[in-house]
């Protein structure tokens, strides 16, 4: 399982949404990964998308000259709610860095093997059961976590 943005930060339930305008309410259409209307986007920000069929989640949007354009969005109109994120970077950082390890660490019902010479051991919780990410990586997800999330998704 290939861990995202969206999974950290459902897991802090914090989306980093602006404090200031936090999301755009109504019609929207994705056409070709265009997303239209656009008013308060700039560059760099992250958006949430809820509401919509096929395209609910986080998103980095790349800026060309149609416009914000997002990356594997299916065409759909619909009416929901575009959310403004501004995760800061050192978050992101982590994020990648979690990704790296679940790709390296993929979870596994053996928690112990051995051959001959060759023996490993995958760390367990108390219950045996193998570490996850989360758990893994909890003191350094705690300054980024809240209480309640805002962005439903």
């Amino acid at each position: 399982m290939a861990i995202d943005i969206a999974d950290v930060m459902a897991e802090c339930k914090n989306h980093f949404q602006d404090a200031d305008t936090p999301c755009i309410e109504g019609d929207f259409a994705l056409v070709d990964g265009v997303l239209t209307p656009n008013a308060g986007l700039a560059e760099g920000d992250y958006i949430a998308i809820t509401g919509s069929r096929l395209n609910d989640g986080v998103y980095l949007p790349t800026v060309d000259t149609d416009g914000f354009h997002l990356t594997d969005a299916d065409d759909e109109a619909f009416t929901g709610r575009v959310w403004i994120l501004h995760p800061p970077r050192k978050f992101i950082a982590l994020v990648a860095e979690i990704a790296a390890y679940v790709a390296a660490n993929a979870p596994s019902a053996v928690t112990s093997e051995s051959f001959g010479n060759y023996s490993r051991s995958m760390a367990t919780n108390s219950t045996g059961a193998p570490v996850s990410w989360p758990v893994v990586y909890a003191d350094r997800l705690r300054p980024y976590r809240r209480m309640f999330k805002v962005v439903p998704l």
